[in-house]
């Protein structure tokens, strides 16, 4: 059987040159996405993290304000405004989650909103910890006094994460996009039926050439033949089933979410969950390119790429024989 092609189309989000001078590199990656730490409001990791150091920063450098407390109280304190940045964190970043879902969004995070975020957290955090202060007498609360208190906390706070968002995002990038590279070349010498891994083959009822998709109305249910469908988009409370129909992309809304597509797929594993808004047909993979979120999928007959920032369940279900590292799980 005759291979099919495999090109890799021009890329709209240009791979990293290590050529480019600082200025155009800084402001590419502004621009470039960004893995999405802030999307998933049930992690508290983070939260957490930040309020030790600053419990551990307090203690340590023992600044002024705390210099007049027993080493009991002072414990006490540092506790108190590392609790603070832990509340103020936890709490604006689940507001803004809830409010601001589509800016948030995961697909679409870029490395300027990690900076405004940023931002945004040290000057909240800066202000709950100014309210406590004067609250324990160490500040007299004036708007000079307040500016000045937010001033150094940014100058404290804001510059190193910068600094590390900005280093993370350089070495991820360029990892994945070298990655992609040799990803690509493994994908070259499969056959295009080939892709998905025949272990999952033999070890899955694929005798199937057909499932029914089901819908919260049963007449909106919609047939799918597995060889031709593409893949599958969350969409508010839809999901937009892409498939091939006489050489053409074809689309059809379902009012569905995923983890029920997963149930109706759940005997055709080459279906495989690659993001959070996106399940892919394993075999339609044509090229791959690599960004700091992770990987992106171009899939048979389709003008956009489909983000895979789930890397482990992505590369386990494919002849794809690139060594896995926890370090390649983005989330």
């Amino acid at each position: 059987m005759r291979k099919q092609s495999r090109k890799t189309p021009f890329l709209k989000n240009k791979p990293y040159n290590k050529t480019l001078t600082i200025e155009i590199i800084v402001f590419n990656l502004l621009l470039q996405p960004y893995p999405n730490k802030w999307v998933n409001p049930r992690r508290w990791q983070t939260e957490i993290l930040l309020g030790l150091v600053v419990v551990l920063v307090l203690l340590v450098f023992n600044p002024p304000f705390l210099g007049s407390y027993t080493p009991a109280n002072r414990v006490l304190v540092a506790l108190m405004h590392g609790s603070i940045c832990v509340c103020c964190m936890f709490s604006l970043r689940r507001v803004s989650v809830l409010m601001f879902p589509k800016i948030i969004e995961d697909e679409f995070w870029t490395g300027y909103k990690v900076l405004l975020i940023n931002a945004l957290y040290v000057l909240f955090i800066g202000a709950g910890n100014y309210v406590l202060a004067a609250i324990l007498g160490k500040l007299s609360l004036s708007w000079a006094s307040f500016v000045s208190f937010e001033i150094r906390i940014m100058m404290l706070g804001f510059l190193q994460l910068t600094f590390w968002d900005v280093l993370f995002q350089v070495l991820l990038n360029e990892k994945h996009h070298e990655r992609a590279q040799l990803l690509n070349h493994q994908l070259r010498e499969l056959p295009p039926n080939l892709v998905f891994s025949n272990h999952y083959r033999s070890n899955n009822d694929l005798t199937a050439h057909f499932v029914i998709l089901h819908a919260e109305n049963p007449s909106e249910n919609f047939k799918l033949w597995l060889e031709k469908g593409l893949f599958m988009q969350a969409e508010g409370n839809f999901v937009r089933v892409s498939y091939l129909e006489n050489k053409q992309v074809k689309n059809v809304l379902i009012r569905t979410n995923l983890s029920k597509v997963m149930e109706d797929l759940q005997n055709a594993p080459q279906y495989c969950r690659c993001h959070t808004n996106y399940l892919v047909n394993m075999n339609k993979i044509m090229s791959i390119t690599g960004n700091a979120q992770g990987y992106q999928l171009e899939v048979e007959g389709v003008c956009q790429f489909i983000p895979a920032t789930y890397t482990r369940a992505i590369l386990s279900r494919t002849n794809l024989a690139t060594p896995l590292k926890k370090v390649d799980l983005v989330y």
